[in-house]
């Protein structure tokens, strides 16, 4: 959720959110180290092309669309899960796994935790569909979810020492490890997030646009070279720095300063000095012009440039524009 409260046709309001009112993005990540595949704004009821199919499984089906046979495994939460969206991804080779509503369509009706009475501890229950070649179990932690298992230690205060194993399924540890993909893209974006508030809605995706080019850009930069350390504060700084000289326009008429001069005498740091010698008094580059019978000396000049001219104006006029030669008609 981006959040934004002007006005807006498919503007959302989720209370459970953060951020209860603003424009939802669905967004399609990597598990390993959160790069933002795909994503699309969702316009609510402006989406009505996916006639039948549920919100979920047409939202999963858009941003896998093109990865038909890559053997990808997608991970995602019980808002998306559907038995038939399940078959659907196997039928185009990828695999799939979530946690699902024990009243989904498609599901038995005795798995839910008022059939199944499982305790803390209890072993997993598992069911198969045969409609669909789906694999899914009940098990009881902390919370009642919906499979070999794997010995799994957690802390536990009251044991002395601070431990206890469970046996926890694989399925359950797989979808913990790798379904914390949008969560680790969000957290980089909120580190570096534009803050300030705007009534206007394509403002705030303009900013979401940048921020996801810079996480992705940052992720992909320490993917290509694992041997350099560099963390986002760096990277984003190396950007700007990248970004400053193409912003620099050029003058092909203003003769006398080359590129290269004109780049170095905006983007350096300069400093007005007086001349030692009292009587040596070079005329001005920004305001004498013999020409024009304008002649004018100063004492001034700049240390960085070593050009003499006067001090404030000039001094000013010189460094701050392009054109800097005063003219006389």
């Amino acid at each position: 959720m981006k959040g934004f409260k002007g006005r807006l046709s498919f503007k959302q309001y989720i209370p459970n959110k953060p951020k209860k009112w603003g424009i939802k993005i669905w967004s399609l990540c990597d598990s390993r180290n959160g790069f933002n595949l795909r994503w699309r704004v969702y316009t609510g009821k402006l989406e009505d092309d996916r006639g039948d199919e549920t919100l979920g499984s047409h939202v999963v089906r858009n941003l896998l669309d093109g990865m038909d046979g890559s053997g990808h495994k997608v991970f995602m939460d019980n808002f998306f899960s559907y038995p038939e969206l399940f078959h659907s991804l196997k039928q185009k080779n990828m695999g799939a796994c979530g946690t699902v509503r024990s009243n989904r369509k498609g599901l038995p009706k005795n798995i839910g935790p008022k059939d199944v009475k499982l305790k803390q501890g209890d072993l997993p229950v598992f069911w198969h569909g045969a409609n669909y070649s789906l694999t899914f179990t009940t098990w009881q932690d902390t919370k009642h979810l919906k499979q070999a298992q794997v010995n799994k230690e957690i802390r536990l205060k009251k044991d002395a020492t601070g431990k206890r194993t469970v046996k926890k399924p694989a399925l359950v540890q797989d979808y913990n490890k790798y379904m914390g993909g949008v969560d680790r893209f969000d957290q980089l974006s909120a580190y570096y997030c534009y803050p300030h508030k705007s009534q206007k809605w394509y403002q705030i995706m303009y900013h979401y646009v940048i921020e996801t080019a810079l996480v992705n850009g940052h992720i992909a930069y320490k993917e290509s070279h694992p041997d350099v350390n560099i963390d986002q504060t760096m990277f984003r700084e190396k950007v700007i720095d990248s970004l400053i000289p193409l912003n620099i326009r050029t003058h092909a008429k203003d003769k006398g300063n080359t590129v290269d001069k004109r780049r170095k005498r905006c983007l350096v740091g300069h400093f007005c000095a007086e001349y030692v010698n009292k009587s040596y008094r070079p005329e001005c580059i920004v305001c004498s012009d013999r020409q024009a019978h304008q002649r004018h000396q100063t004492r001034n000049y700049c240390e960085d440039c070593d050009q003499a001219m006067c001090f404030p104006a000039c001094f000013k006029r010189y460094h701050t524009q392009y054109k800097y030669k005063v003219t006389y008609n």
